[in-house]
């Protein structure tokens, strides 16, 4: 049996949230009323806040379950897939609510490890979540297609590595679609880092 390595793990977990979002929901609807909707990100026919949602809306005890959930969840996908404990820190955290016709344009996250997007809301039709092989010269073949395409559903939090390209695809209906979506980097110690070091070198 030969050794198989995989120096480049692309990963996407995915996860789902059980309990009721009507208060998320109303949460978001109130920050799109107050605030208006920034025109310098890649959303399109939708509306993203021109704020950061960490840590103002963490502060509301409806939103505290869903954070915990994101949180934890992002955790165990480092720990899962790459096989670390490092803290997660949030770097920054949004919501976009899509009309009927919105999308996101191509794009990633750069000076970020871990990005995700959690489901509040999902789109009466369309809307789906899409992840571009990063494996370009291969991405025409059988066994590399060139994206993977994700009809999310109301409480799925997808995770995945920041530098990976995404967008979504235009939303269909009136049932107005409307995700969180976060930044993350691992925070190792000193010590953290010593121990990947001498693993590197010495075993």
């Amino acid at each position: 049996m030969p050794k198989m390595i995989d120096p480049w793990p692309t990963v996407i977990a995915v996860y789902n949230y059980t309990d009721d979002l009507t208060a998320i929901k109303k949460i978001i609807h109130e920050s799109n009323e107050k605030f208006p909707h920034g025109d310098y990100n890649t959303t399109r026919q939708g509306h993203q806040p021109q704020y950061t949602v960490w840590p103002h809306q963490w502060q509301y005890p409806a939103w505290q379950p869903v954070q915990e959930f994101i949180m934890s969840s992002m955790k165990d996908y480092v720990k899962d897939v790459f096989n670390l404990t490092y803290p997660v820190k949030v770097n920054n955290s949004w919501t976009v609510t899509y009309h009927d016709g919105g999308y996101q344009e191509p794009h990633a996250h750069p000076h970020n490890d871990i990005s995700c997007l959690f489901v509040v809301e999902p789109s009466t039709d369309g809307g789906e979540f899409v992840l571009v092989n990063p494996n370009s010269a291969s991405s025409f073949t059988l066994f590399h297609p060139w994206a993977q395409v994700f009809n999310v559903k109301a409480g799925d939090l997808l995770v995945w590595p920041s530098w990976m390209t995404h967008y979504t695809k235009p939303t269909v209906g009136p049932n107005k679609k409307m995700i969180i979506s976060m930044d993350s980097m691992l925070m190792p110690t000193e010590k953290d880092l010593e121990r990947e070091a001498e693993k590197f070198y010495y075993e």
